[in-house]
């Protein structure tokens, strides 16, 4: 038997929430919810995958994706920008390697490895690059100005 907890039976007047939105006592992880949407747009591309796909993966109501993303575009770009900002440690090091005194084989070799230690950390994150590779347009544009240049 499983038992509701009393306050999301009856919740107090302040903790009231229209549909989608939760409770102002509730926390949502929108790096979660990040996460599962690099993953689903990973696997399936952009035209393939749903905001409801993506909700339903996270665990969470359609319409509160829509409340902290707005539309599946805007959804998509924040999973971009979250992927550069935790890139960035990974730009800078490969960057440093340009100083470092090494031949041009052993900094492309150690900017390599420093790549490969990552997507094997976050498998999603190569994947996500190989099927966003096949986007046209504005979307191709800003993954080449967020992901590529850095």
């Amino acid at each position: 038997m499983t038992t509701t907890p009393p306050d999301t039976l009856n919740p107090t007047e302040g903790e009231r929430r229209s549909r989608g939105r939760p409770a102002r006592s509730t926390t949502v992880d929108t790096e979660q919810l990040l996460r599962q949407a690099r993953k689903i747009f990973a696997r399936h591309g952009f035209d393939a995958t749903s905001v409801r796909d993506i909700a339903r993966g996270a665990g969470v109501d359609a319409s509160l994706m829509t409340h902290y993303f707005g539309s599946k575009h805007a959804l998509w770009v924040a999973v971009v920008k979250h992927i550069a900002h935790d890139a960035m440690p990974l730009v800078k090091t490969t960057t440093a390697l340009a100083q470092a005194d090494l031949l041009p084989r052993e900094r492309l070799e150690r900017a390599i490895g420093i790549l490969v230690d990552r997507v094997f950390k976050e498998p999603d994150i190569g994947l996500f690059f190989s099927t966003a590779a096949t986007e046209h347009g504005e979307r191709v544009d800003f993954l080449v100005e967020h992901l590529v240049r850095p």
